[in-house]
């Protein structure tokens, strides 16, 4: 009970229908992905699912998930809407998981964050030189450096 109250006082504060919560547990290569998307108004569940996967097929599932979510809520998607989830940012697992861990770092906003954030990014963007999110990744820790 408690879980849900929480996500409604989310969903309420964001001024938002929906909340999507989800867990991410990763053993080896092997990853389990929990999700679900709860109703702010009422904490019903509206939809969820759980994924097993390779880690390296984690982009696969969120597209997937988000596949859900707009079948579940019958959205209607542009030709360009379904193009855009179902374009991957990179081919690269390993640089997708170090762009995340960067993205950890970064929401610290602490000096040692930062700099553990730079250096998940450069790595990242050294595995996947084509992976702007990666770029991104720097850019943010740079321009939140400077101040």
């Amino acid at each position: 009970m408690e879980r849900v109250h929480k996500k409604g006082k989310i969903g309420r504060d964001l001024e938002v229908r929906a909340v999507l919560t989800g867990t991410l547990v990763q053993h080896g290569d092997a990853v389990r992905v929990e999700t679900e998307l709860v109703d702010v108004a009422n904490g019903a569940e509206i939809w969820g699912e759980n994924y097993e996967r390779k880690f390296s097929d984690i982009t696969a599932v969120q597209q997937e998930v988000a596949r859900g979510i707009s079948d579940k809520l019958r959205l209607r998607l542009s030709g360009e809407d379904k193009t855009r989830l179902s374009k991957r940012p990179t081919q690269n697992a390993e640089s997708y998981d170090l762009y995340l861990k960067g993205r950890y770092y970064w929401n610290k906003r602490t000096p040692d964050g930062l700099k553990k954030a730079a250096e998940y990014f450069s790595q990242a963007v050294y595995k996947d030189p084509n992976y702007a999110l990666a770029y991104a990744g720097l850019a943010d820790v740079y321009e939140v450096m400077s101040f």
